[in-house]
């Protein structure tokens, strides 16, 4: 309520249009398909469930549920990682912002181990026509995987070390490819290539500029080198710009704008 009744928000809405109540539900769930299933799920995460196999199979080899409606829960899950972002298409007709994404595909990875653990425990039903439910109170995901993975079988270590194997020559052919595909290669490029330096070289520079007392109107030079887990965004050649205008207000200056010396 107090959201939908603050001002500011009233003024930034009038200015966007968003999507009716079918139609943000429709592309919801197109938007799991589409996003999350195609565009962002890669093979290193597919492998990722397929090592959880063996440790989900044997949680649920003591859990409480009968596991009788896997349908369901995978309507259910769809259903849940749609849910996620229907309030923004709703209000403004896109999921644009990286913060939303990224929450979008935190949820959607938690549902899919969730969805995952649900289907082995039906099919371990299937397959061995019970579930054991002999233990005392009510035992929880966390314990139980805590067991599985406290007491792993012999063919679960061999499945986890080919599985491993797996992932380590998939990653060094991507890598050879797309270098950026890992955060930690990606980090180690910009380490041994000098980028990291250089751009932290260039921000000390800017930086001397802006705590210089004697000069109110600072034109900085823009970064030659901006490594992908350093730089987000930069200021304009523009000194009215926003962003320039909040730089120019911490930093105590009249104007900051891009440009050269």
């Amino acid at each position: 309520m107090i959201s939908c009744a603050a001002p500011g928000n009233r003024i930034r809405g009038a200015g966007i249009s968003g999507m009716g109540a079918i139609q943000t539900v429709l592309f919801a769930l197109y938007y799991v398909l589409h996003f999350c299933v195609d565009a962002w799920s890669d093979w290193a995460m597919w492998l990722f469930l397929v090592m959880l196999a063996p440790f989900l199979w044997a949680a649920t080899r003591r859990c409480r549920l009968r596991f009788q409606l896997p349908g369901l829960m995978v309507i259910l899950a769809w259903g849940f990682a749609g849910a996620n972002i229907a309030p923004p298409l709703y209000a403004t007709g896109n999921i644009e912002a990286g913060r939303i994404q990224a929450l979008f595909w935190f949820q959607y990875v938690l549902l899919l181990v969730l969805l995952e653990g649900y289907l082995i425990g039906w099919l371990r039903r299937i397959l061995t026509g019970h579930i054991e439910t002999q233990v005392s109170g009510s035992q929880s995901m966390e314990a139980m995987m805590d067991q599985a993975l406290a007491q792993p079988s012999s063919a679960s270590l061999r499945f986890l070390g080919v599985t491993c194997c797996v992932f380590l020559f998939g990653a060094a052919l991507q890598v050879q490819a797309r270098p950026e595909a890992f955060t930690s290669t990606s980090a180690l490029l910009d380490l041994v290539y000098g980028s990291a330096q250089a751009y932290d070289d260039q921000y000390n520079k800017r930086l001397e500029k802006l705590l210089d007392d004697t000069s109110d109107a600072v034109t900085l030079t823009p970064y030659t080198e901006r490594p992908s887990l350093l730089f987000f965004s930069d200021i304009s050649e523009d000194s009215e710009e926003w962003s320039n205008q909040a730089m120019a207000q911490y930093y105590g200056k009249t104007s900051v704008r891009l440009g050269t010396d």
